[in-house]
């Protein structure tokens, strides 16, 4: 096992050491897990040990080797973080350095440090080290757009779990990748399908009409006995293209649709759970 001294050398952070790094094959996706608009998603699958920082530093270096990799960023919660494991894998001269504000260089490609607060908006092409995130880290490091390969070091598996259950990203311990959640029912499958057709994915359910639609789609499950769990929602809704933060907004819908207010009657047709069982061929 490689010992944190020896990080820095591997991950190829400048000025920090010329001692050449190890080479670390990049893992490829088995069909098992579900890529986001072509993201490479990875994790350790296992609550924090002292060494998974420096395991994930190495993995990283096997990324960055690849010519369509802009950038890498980590991400932690906050700046604090690099003064544990973050800190110890990384090194203390890089570590300050990151802390300070400063951007190094690794594999020759831009390195910089973010946390919840400082987070862009958007990462074209960017290798990303999550480490130790809680949900909401999780989710807003998930909604990112173009990031090349997301690599996650969890504290807690309870906070990346929805992460997982969406995406079945492979584990770097063991090259597995898990299997992700699947709707099994095809009429809630149809209803979703036509929520997503009636909503502005871009809003999600922020605009009032979109809301209504989706609490009149699930009473009207609920009406039917038809039993819906909102993880498997939430992770449909994210694998068929609708963005983390709006899929949790509709799953909370699901979840209690009877609790949300909304003016007048329901905007569906009386009979929209036969349809729905029609178009799902039953």
């Amino acid at each position: 096992m490689l010992g944190h001294r020896d990080i820095p050398a591997i991950l190829g952070l400048t000025a920090l050491s010329d001692q050449p790094g190890q080479h670390v094959q990049t893992l490829t996706k088995t069909g098992v897990g579900f890529e986001s608009m072509g993201r490479k998603d990875y994790f350790v699958n296992r609550e924090a040990q002292t060494e998974d920082v420096s395991l994930a530093l190495e993995f990283a270096k096997g990324l960055l080797k690849d010519a369509a990799v802009s950038s890498f960023w980590i991400v932690s919660l906050t700046k604090a973080q690099l003064g544990g494991d973050l800190g110890t894998a990384l090194g203390d001269t890089a570590a300050s350095a990151l802390k300070k504000g400063a951007s190094l260089s690794a594999e020759n490609k831009p390195l910089h440090f973010y946390t919840k607060l400082t987070l862009p908006r958007s990462a074209h092409n960017t290798v990303i080290l999550t480490v130790h995130p809680d949900k909401k880290l999780m989710t807003a490091v998930d909604s990112l757009h173009g990031v090349y390969a997301l690599l996650v070091v969890p504290w807690n598996m309870d906070d990346v779990q929805e992460w997982i259950e969406a995406y079945g990203p492979t584990d770097i311990l063991s090259s597995t990748s898990m299997q992700p959640i699947s709707l099994s029912d095809p009429i809630i499958v149809v209803a979703l399908k036509s929520l997503l057709t009636s909503i502005n994915r871009s809003t999600g359910i922020n605009h009032p009409l979109d809301k209504s639609r989706a609490i009149d789609t699930f009473r009207a499950l609920q009406a039917a006995r038809i039993k819906v769990d909102p993880a498997e929602t939430r992770a449909w809704l994210i694998q068929n293209g609708l963005s983390p933060h709006h899929a949790d907004d509709i799953a909370a819908v699901a979840s209690r649709p009877g609790s949300f207010r909304k003016p007048g009657r329901s905007s569906l047709r009386s009979d929209i759970v036969s349809y729905w069982k029609s178009q799902a061929g039953l």
